[in-house]
């Protein structure tokens, strides 16, 4: 004890002390018990101080321990984890409570954490419920001595709600604070006012309570109705604008111009519309008369492209108006007969190209049908250029026409079948020129057929007659045995006769010289019978003559090759009597007639002319 003496020595020694003392000075027996009994009674208050000093204190830290103990617990119970209080032991009461003191320390700094956490979690929640503007729920008004971890998850749960609740508003409020705006810069608003103002800052200055939202809906279904209003001024003046500048014609970067300086619905944009509205009206009618004449060169252009009858364009009363009778109702009538016009153009044109490339066949037709009567074509220097032209109008005729004729005919007659109407070029329906055009081409190939046969017989009866005429015309000779015979039909002035070959070749040349092959040949096989009825010989068989004429024409043919390439062609001479009476003495036999001397330049021209008689045989075999 730090080398102070014990109590019980203290004792003993105090008593030795005193008892030396008192022996000293001779103290009775009775002062010296009546001391110690005061001493002792000291000593006893003393301890007896000390005993309740003990107690006391051993009795405060049981209270202490007991408390830390239920402090303990209920800090456990609060937060629903585990006690972990220590237990005592072989420790005395204040190694004990020291250590529930510690155990205590650490739930209350636990229990701290959860109280500042769930009054964060109520202070936001009551936030939110303002915000959204209901009122706060009981259980968020204080944190509460439930502090379980359960009791903070719910709370959490519950704040993410009301935080969903206040975006799913916020998402209705932005949109409609935004389309506001929107309007209010279309038509040139500015903001006023603490309503107003709120719209612009956004949602958080609108609010999101139930009332608020209404509110900004019922401001933007006004503004709204505001801008339609606007907008359905400004179509109805565009819609005018639009067709004022149809009716004028306005070229496109005026209309872009005028568009993009006249964005917005603000009331200024609305009377520079106007503005603009009547100006071009008052344009219109100015230039009322150029623009009906104008729609008059378009209809007569469209007419013309379909080929519209005279009946058609009179029945269109207006275009024949002038003066005062030229208004706005003239105008109408006139763009309505363009766009009837143009829409029946549009359904015509597949069919009119098909028609015009027929017409154009026709015309090759008609070219090709000039070439093949000219009867010089064979022996032209252009010999083989013109045949190729011949033979390509040949095959596009051949080819092509019917086809195309052919295809006209049904595209018509599905198309009137599709509108209902007849199809018209000309004053005239198409599929019945059609018709009429076949019929007449029948009745031309059937006069054609005719005048084959009127030829034919013709010249076999030419063939026929000048036989005859040469064997009647045959004398003997006197002295030479030499006979000579006179050329029939011989003219005043003749020097020599012909043979009825030459005779039958000039008459088939006559004959196929024609444009149209008439029916030239059918007086000459009249006069060629003559000497029949006037009791000459039976004239030769069809057959016969026929085969002369192609005979007499290919020799004429032959002879006009040999006559281009240089060759001699032998010319027989015969006796012919003279006007006197007497017989020359010419001897028949061939002569030797001078050409050109053969060159390249005449082969190359032979070859062709050769080629182009050929050519022009095989068409003579086809006709006759």
């Amino acid at each position: 004890m730090d080398g102070k003496p014990s109590i019980q020595k203290l004792v003993n020694d105090t008593q030795v002390y005193l008892t030396g003392v008192w022996d000293a000075m001779g103290t009775t027996t009775e002062a010296r018990t009546a001391a110690l009994e005061t001493l002792r009674e000291d000593l006893e208050q003393v301890l007896s101080r000390a005993r309740d000093g003990a107690d006391a204190e051993r009795d405060e830290l049981e209270t202490e321990r007991s408390t830390i103990q239920d402090e303990i617990a209920h800090m456990a119970t609060c937060m629903e984890v585990a006690a972990e209080a220590p237990e005592q032991g072989s420790k005395g009461v204040i190694q004990h409570t020291a250590a529930l003191r510690a155990r205590a320390a650490e739930l209350a700094s636990l229990k701290m954490e959860r109280v500042e956490q769930m009054s964060a979690l109520c202070n936001e929640a009551a936030g939110l419920f303002k915000d959204i503007g209901v009122a706060v729920e009981p259980e968020f008004a204080a944190p509460g001595d439930k502090l379980t971890t359960s009791r903070v998850h719910s709370f959490e749960n519950r704040i993410a709600e009301l935080r969903a609740d206040k975006e799913a508003r916020r998402a209705r409020i932005q949109p409609s604070c935004d389309a506001i705006l929107g309007i209010w810069d279309d038509i040139g608003h500015a903001a006023s006012g603490d309503e107003e103002a709120a719209i612009a800052a956004g949602p958080e200055a609108v609010g999101f309570a139930d009332g608020d939202i209404e509110k900004l809906e019922t401001c933007l279904e006004f503004w709204q109705a505001e801008k339609a209003s606007r907008e359905e001024r400004i179509r109805e003046i565009g819609e005018r604008i639009t067709v004022l500048w149809e009716k004028l014609d306005t070229p496109e970067g005026e209309q872009t111009t005028f568009l993009e300086s006249h964005n917005g619905l603000g009331d200024d944009v609305i009377a520079a519309c106007k503005a603009y509205m009547h100006a071009k009206a008052e344009e219109f009618q100015a230039r009322l008369d150029e623009l009906v004449a104008g729609l008059r060169e378009r209809i007569t252009q469209v007419w013309d492209e379909i080929d519209a009858g005279e009946e058609e364009r009179a029945a269109f009363a207006p275009f024949a108006a002038s003066g005062d009778a030229v208004d706005e109702a003239c105008w109408e009538a006139h763009k309505a007969c363009l766009a009837e016009i143009e829409v029946r153009a549009e359904r015509m044109r597949p069919i009119l190209r098909i028609h015009a490339k027929r017409q154009e066949l026709l015309a090759d037709k008609d070219e090709y049908e000039r070439i093949i009567a000219d009867p010089t074509r064979l022996t032209s220097r252009r010999g083989g250029a013109a045949r190729l032209r011949e033979e390509k109008l040949e095959r596009r005729i051949k080819r092509d026409l019917p086809k195309a004729t052919a295809k006209l005919r049904a595209m018509t007659a599905a198309w009137e079948e599709e509108a209902g109407e007849e199809f018209v070029v000309g004053g005239e329906r198409l599929l019945d020129a059609l018709e009429a055009e076949a019929e007449a081409e029948a009745e031309r190939k059937q006069r054609r057929v005719t005048q084959r046969h009127a030829r034919r017989n013709g010249a076999a009866a030419d063939a026929a007659s000048g036989g005859d005429a040469a064997r009647a015309g045959r004398t003997s000779t006197v002295g030479r045995g030499r006979r000579t015979s006179a050329m029939p039909g011989a003219t005043a002035g003749s020097t020599r006769g012909g043979s009825v070959r030459s005779a039958s070749r000039s008459s088939v040349a006559s004959h196929t010289s024609s444009d149209d092959r008439s029916t030239a040949g059918v007086p000459a096989a009249a006069s060629a019978a003559a000497p029949i009825a006037a009791g000459g010989r039976k004239p030769l068989a069809k057959s016969t003559g026929a085969a002369n004429a192609r005979g007499a024409a290919r020799n004429g043919k032959r002879a006009a090759v040999s006559s281009r390439i240089g060759r001699p062609r032998p010319v027989t001479t015969t006796a012919h009597s003279s006007a006197d009476g007497n017989e020359d003495a010419d001897e028949e036999g061939p002569s030797e007639v001078p050409l050109d001397p053969i060159t390249p330049s005449a082969v190359k021209v032979a070859r062709e002319s050769r080629t182009a008689a050929a050519a022009m045989a095989e068409a003579l075999d086809a006709d006759y």
